[in-house]
């Protein structure tokens, strides 16, 4: 095995195909930004991709970042090149909870790095960096005063760091063990990080696998920075950073800040390609310690995550990779043709990971502080996100049923929580603020169609007070209704199955009135999912996402592409208004559909605000609200999503509305539909209005 490691590499027999012949020019070609498409791809380029795999991909990538470690000499110093500047290692970081991410633990090497100093990139790309990534890639000047220009937002280029520490590591090399579990293998080579500022809560975080299937793909998100260099052999740019065998002061992919504070190399983010279109990277030999794949990399690709699809689509962990190939002895990257003369087909041998035994092992040891982390992000929630574990498990909400089948508003694989005839279930880990109006909704996955006596029912408290108790009558389906408390705090949210039914729930949520979305969050994020109009057949998917340039993302739509957004828990009789920016002008429609994904209903929204009456449409009908974008639309970006009902002034009105001798139409639009006149028109129907009765309504109100 060779370590693609922050210094020199270790070296271990390997068996594998024979070299070929090669012409001695091939090694003499500008090698690094030419292997684009073939070696690597920009992460920014699944962005103009409307495949489903391009957005589980997309999905899994944006939870990865690079850790950058800075290097020291044998008395502790820090190492520095002949310029005065920095040393740094790069690997990669898989998040597996809001906090803690893995990585190899050759990454983390005490005896050679300032584990005190870890800090982890994360990236947030917009489709300008497609191109745009160029404008860095000219290296200028003699090593090692190179430079070269730098990317900036404008670009589609966006970065943010996050301050780390070493949790585990489980190696009886670099430094030895470190807080590892005992039983543990010696051989392992992988480490556990715990980062600042929940870097996985906003940028997401991805499941460990439960097996590591032999005939799975294998995909690598990994960061890199990219160079064009010179022709010529005898160059800097070859000899100090394609070739290798240098010490790491003495090639310039190891600079980290210069003497002045200024940053050497900007990391981007890639993705690993197919050898062959549509023939996806697979497992080449696998062993207890390590499994050899065909994916190609580079020097810095340790401790990037080999991932593979699980049965919905998304992608899991199944370790670090921590080897590379016989190429990498010499040169800083592979390369297609190979610069070593052997060959780059499906099945020849590439980089290796760490065995998913290993990395179950590890987080295993960390459970407890796991599953700490993860209750932090649930308890900010207002979904139950049954679909998500976290940390390698499930959250305890009760006894989980099977995924149910792909339905046509999201792309999430809920599981349900199941409720055995005549038992109970109670969660209290959501929250609600005081005399602040709420909807409350949740889905019957699995109950009796109608019911007469001992009927499923659901009852809402806070500190022991009923906010909501409601029998349930009908089902399975959408349930939604009004909730308002005038005390605050957490929530106890009780279901009681009749006495012959089982009862099965999902999306339980507590949604505020007029939250927005700002899609910054994994969590938010996963209110929103893709349909493509020109694949009607297929399930949604994940939504595209881009940096927003404002520390955030934003929803990206193509034209006849349209934004679903689920867990909106859509109270049913209500007016709706709809607001959201958007970056250009775009030929849009907004509105609601049922479950099958069908409209029930939609205004142009090309503004980002419309005003939508459903009042006239059955109970649990709309499931989700969608953002349609026309054939003709350029594309846009679509941010800070809200919806509100006229919830505010409902109470008093349906009280207006109950009493004998009701007030005039006027009076009631006034009340209930102020912001919407044509809430009013359902209201005439409600009440038994007439134009010959009431007085025209003003529609500037």
């Amino acid at each position: 095995m060779r370590l693609l490691s922050l210094g020199a590499l270790v070296m271990a027999a390997c068996s594998g195909s024979q070299p070929t012949e090669l012409p001695a020019a091939a090694s003499r070609r500008q090698i690094e930004a030419e292997q684009r498409g073939k070696v690597f791809g920009l992460a920014s380029e699944l962005l103009a991709e409307r495949t489903a795999l391009s957005r589980y991909r997309e999905l899994a990538e944006r939870a990865t970042g690079a850790l950058l470690t800075p290097f020291v000499d044998e008395r502790g110093a820090p190492l520095l090149n002949a310029a005065g500047g920095g040393v740094r290692g790069t690997c990669g970081v898989t998040f597996v909870s809001p906090s803690y991410a893995v990585t190899a633990a050759h990454c983390v090497n005490s005896t050679t790095a300032d584990l005190q100093q870890l800090e982890v990139e994360m990236y947030r790309s917009s489709s300008a960096l497609e191109w745009n990534y160029l404008v860095a890639a000219q290296l200028n000047g003699r090593f090692p005063e190179f430079s070269h220009a730098e990317l900036g937002a404008a670009d589609g280029y966006q970065m943010a760091r996050f301050g780390c520490t070493l949790v585990s590591r489980c190696s009886e090399q670099y430094g030895g063990r470190f807080a590892c579990p005992l039983d543990a293998s010696p051989n392992a080579d992988a480490a556990l990080l715990r980062c600042d500022g929940a870097p996985g809560k906003l940028y997401g975080w991805v499941e460990l696998a439960d097996t590591d299937e032999a005939t799975a793909e294998v995909f690598m998100p990994w960061k890199h920075e990219i160079y064009v260099g010179p022709n010529d052999p005898g160059s800097d740019f070859m000899n100090h950073y394609v070739l290798a065998g240098n010490a790491p002061e003495e090639n310039y992919h190891y600079f980290g800040t210069d003497q002045f504070g200024h940053r050497q190399n900007q990391l981007l983010p890639l993705v690993s390609l197919d050898l062959v279109a549509g023939v996806p990277h697979r497992k080449v030999a696998i062993s207890s310690e390590s499994v050899i794949t065909d994916v190609l990399g580079c020097h810095g690709s340790s401790g990037s995550g080999a991932l593979q699809p699980s049965r919905d689509g998304r992608f899991q962990l199944l370790g670090p990779m921590i080897g590379g190939n016989h190429e990498h002895d010499t040169y800083l990257c592979n390369h297609v043709p190979a610069l070593d003369g052997f060959s780059r087909e499906p099945g020849s041998l590439g980089v290796s990971y760490g065995a998913l035994a290993i990395t179950q092992r590890l987080l295993a040891g960390a459970a407890e502080s796991l599953e700490l982390d993860c209750e932090s992000v649930w308890s900010e929630a207002s979904s139950l996100y049954t679909f998500q574990s976290c940390g390698g498990k499930q959250p305890s909400w009760g006894e989980l049923g099977l995924s149910r089948a792909a339905q046509k508003v999201s792309y999430l694989p809920e599981r349900s929580l199941r409720v055995a005839p005549g038992g109970s279930l109670e969660i209290s880990m959501l929250t609600l603020s005081a005399d602040s109006p709420y909807r409350f909704g949740f889905r019957i996955d699995d109950a009796a169609s109608s019911c007469v006596a001992d009927c499923p029912s659901v009852r809402v408290q806070v500190h022991g007070v009923d906010v909501l108790s409601q029998r349930l009558t009908l089902g399975p389906g959408w349930f939604a209704f009004p909730l308002r408390s005038p005390a605050g705090g957490a929530v106890t949210l009780r279901f009681d199955a009749g006495s012959a039914t089982e009862l099965e729930l999902s999306e339980i949520t507590l949604r505020p009135e007029a939250r927005v979305n700002s899609f910054d969050t994994l969590l938010e994020r996963a209110e929103a999912s893709l349909s493509d109009a020109d694949a009607a057949s297929t399930p949604p998917q994940p939504m595209r996402f881009v940096g927003d340039a404002k520390q955030g993302f934003a929803a990206r739509l193509l034209p006849r592409e349209r934004l679903l957004v689920s867990r909106q828990a859509l109270v049913p009789g209500r007016a709706w208004s709809a607001r959201f920016s958007v970056t250009s002008a775009a030929a849009l429609d907004c509105g609601f559909v049922d479950s099958a994904g069908l409209r029930l209903l939609s205004r142009d929204c090309s503004s980002g605000l419309a005003e939508l009456d459903a009042s006239g449409l059955s109970a649990g009908a709309a499931v989700a609200f969608f953002i349609e974008a026309s054939a003709a639309s350029q594309p846009v970006e679509i941010d800070d999503l809200t919806l509100t009902s006229n919830a505010d002034s409902e109470p008093e009105c349906e009280s207006e509305l109950s009493r004998p001798g009701a007030p005039a139409l006027r009076e009631l639009c006034a009340c209930r539909f102020e912001a919407s006149p044509l809430g009013c028109q359902a209201l005439r129907v409600a009440v038994g209005a007439s134009r010959s009765a009431h007085p025209p309504i003003d529609a500037r109100r």
